[in-house]
Order: structure tokens, then C-alpha cells, then sequence
């Protein structure tokens, strides 16, 4: 499913997770970093999916197959690959040093937030996470903060699944 549409705006932005190397210096650290490109819409629903770098190459082709081309406007911050993604009259692009100083902070908040949402969970909930099965995690994520208006409904929903479906074989699930 994609994310925006007519009348809607989104945040696209980038982090790093992981990369602790103890005993290994900073550098190894952050070679170890595995990239998560975020998207959001605001007030509405996310993608978080990694990529193999931050580059321009790898991160253009998620964009493409996650987000409506009738998006009103992306907003991203001052990252120079986002120029040539979006026409003009659709990209808006935040600068993170001015919206400190102005103390109005507007540009990337949605998908910012939802990286310190999800890294806040890694720290309370999972423990030795690896990058080959950070975008499970991710998934995960994703599904729960897409339903987040849905609270009341979800233990009901659950119940007739659980009833109406067929259970998932452990070969299936473990590919």
C-alpha cells in the first residue's frame, strides 16, 4: 500500500540503528549502522524499511514503490539526493538548524518522531537485535503505529481471525 495522496503530506527522512562494537573504536561503530528510511504521512501511517546505504542509488527506488505520485507535497530535510526525487512544487525541504533556532520545528517532527518511538522500543523491549532481521522489527512497528487509532477494536479483531483462519505452519513462517 503507498503512502500519501491528493491533499496529503509527507515526511520522508533517514536514521541509523544499531552499530555498537565494544572495544572496537568509533569508527567500527558506525560502519556497523544499518540504515532505515523512514516515510510518514502526517497524522496518518508510516513506512520504515532499510536500505543498503544512504545513497541516492538505494533509497530512490523504496521512494518509488511506497509513495502515491498524487502526494501534494513531501517535505524532507536539507539532504541534497532529495532535490532531483520530487518536482519543485512539491518538495519542501526543512532546515533542522534554522527550526532549532526559531524554536518551530515543522519539516521532518512525524517520521523523526516515529524513529524515537521505535528506538525507545528497541531499548525497552528486544535485546541483541541484528540487522538481518531488523526489518521484521520494523514491520512490526509499522503495523502497530498504523493501528494506533484502532485500540478498541483490535482484541476483537484478533479473536475472529484467530477463529476464521488457519494456523501458520512453523515451515512457512521460518521460509
Amino acid at each position: 500500500m503507498k503512502l500519501g495522496g491528493e491533499s496529503v503530506t509527507v515526511e520522508i527522512d533517514e536514521t541509523f540503528v544499531g552499530g555498537r562494537k565494544r572495544g572496537a573504536g568509533v569508527k567500527a561503530g558506525k560502519k556497523a549502522k544499518t540504515v532505515v528510511v523512514g516515510m510518514a504521512e502526517r497524522d496518518g501511517r508510516i513506512h520504515l524499511q532499510t536500505v543498503r546505504s544512504g545513497k541516492s542509488y538505494y533509497v530512490r527506488p523504496l521512494i518509488a514503490s511506497k509513495l502515491d505520485r498524487k502526494t501534494e507535497k513531501v517535505v524532507t530535510d536539507g539532504d541534497g539526493k532529495y532535490k532531483t526525487f520530487f518536482p519543485k512544487e512539491k518538495h519542501v525541504i526543512g532546515v533542522h538548524k534554522k527550526e532549532l533556532r526559531d524554536k518551530n520545528w515543522t519539516s521532518t517532527q512525524t517520521v523523526e518522531n516515529a524513529f524515537s518511538l521505535f528506538k525507545r522500543g528497541l531499548v525497552g523491549n528486544y535485546h541483541q537485535l541484528s540487522a538481518e532481521h531488523l526489518d521484521r522489527y520494523l514491520g512490526e512497528f509499522c503495523w502497530r503505529y498504523n493501528r494506533r487509532k484502532m485500540q478498541p477494536w483490535l482484541f476483537d479483531m484478533t479473536l475472529v481471525n484467530l477463529l476464521n483462519k488457519k494456523p501458520l505452519p512453523y515451515k512457512d513462517l521460518t521460509f
